[in-house]
């Protein structure tokens, strides 16, 4: 509950890069990636995911600091450990689109070895709006780099593409992605 209650304080506060650089500079990266690693329940995972996706959108800086702290991995784990929840999906995911955004940090999001999961995940969930939201945004961040374009030919990813954007086909935004 308390881990829920900083999270919520830090989404909040995190409105624009000024106010994103100061809970980074005084927080740092580990304590919200401890807590990926650590906690297990719905919300918690969720509003950790929000937390740091929320500091990190605003800044390139951030975003090197939570990847230096091992954030890719830690979402790889939630990824792995909750098939059965889209929401902590959608969300896990989200973050990773995030962290590639910058993108130096693509290599840092592909060596966790989250592409398989994402993948898995378009394929279980094709009919969940945010996580083919979350997934093909991150997918278009990868596509900058030739490693993941080899990787997502391997995975096979296209139809698993296509069949997302067959459940989707008048969805703007992931028509856009």
């Amino acid at each position: 509950q308390i881990q829920r209650a900083v999270n919520a304080c830090l989404k909040a506060f995190a409105k624009n890069q000024r106010l994103a650089d100061m809970i980074a500079a005084k927080l740092g990266a580990k304590p919200l990636v401890r807590s990926l690693q650590k906690h297990v329940e719905e919300g918690t995972l969720v509003g950790t995911s929000e937390a740091i996706t929320a500091i990190v959108i605003h800044s390139d800086a951030n975003i090197d600091l939570f990847a230096a702290a091992g954030v890719c991995p830690a979402v790889a784990h939630v990824l792995g450990t909750n098939k059965e929840n889209p929401a902590v999906l959608a969300s896990a995911t989200t973050t990773l689109r995030a962290i590639s955004s910058k993108t130096d940090q693509i290599p840092t999001v592909l060596s966790a070895d989250v592409l398989p999961l994402v993948i898995e995940n378009i394929n279980n969930y094709h009919d969940d709006e945010e996580i083919v939201k979350a997934s093909f945004g991150l997918i278009a961040n990868l596509a900058e780099n030739e490693e993941a374009i080899v990787e997502l030919k391997r995975l096979d990813s296209a139809n698993s593409i296509m069949a997302a954007l067959e459940y989707h086909p008048y969805m703007k935004e992931i028509l856009d992605l």
